[in-house]
C-alpha cells in the first residue's frame, strides 16, 4: 500500500489451537488473498499440546469496504475483533 493512501485498520484476536489447526496461516493467506496486510502484534503459543495459543494482528486495507471484508473472512476462521465495544471515550481534562 502507498505510503500516502488513506489506509484502514482493523485489530484482531485468535484465540484456541490456531497453530497446529493451521488457523493462523489461513489468517494470513486469507489477508494476502484480499489485497490486505497484517502485522503480528502479539503471539502467546502454547507450549503443550492441550494449552491454546493466542495472536493479536492488525488488519490493513486501502478501502473500509475492502477491510470489511477482510474482516468477514477472518470472522469465519474464527478471529474476534478487538475492542469496538470495550472503548471507553472520555472528554480530555483542561
Amino acid at each position: 500500500m502507498s505510503a500516502h493512501a488513506k489506509v484502514h485498520t482493523e485489530e484482531i484476536e485468535l484465540r484456541g489451537h490456531i497453530i497446529d489447526s493451521w488457523v493462523l496461516p489461513r489468517v494470513f493467506e486469507a489477508v494476502m488473498d484480499l489485497g490486505g496486510e497484517f502485522e503480528v502484534l502479539e503471539i502467546q503459543v502454547g507450549k503443550k499440546k492441550d494449552e491454546t495459543s493466542h495472536a493479536r494482528l492488525r488488519v490493513a486495507a486501502p478501502s473500509a469496504p475492502q477491510l470489511a471484508e477482510i474482516v468477514a473472512q477472518l470472522q469465519e476462521l474464527g478471529a474476534e475483533v478487538v475492542g469496538k465495544a470495550d472503548v471507553e471515550t472520555k472528554p480530555a481534562h483542561r
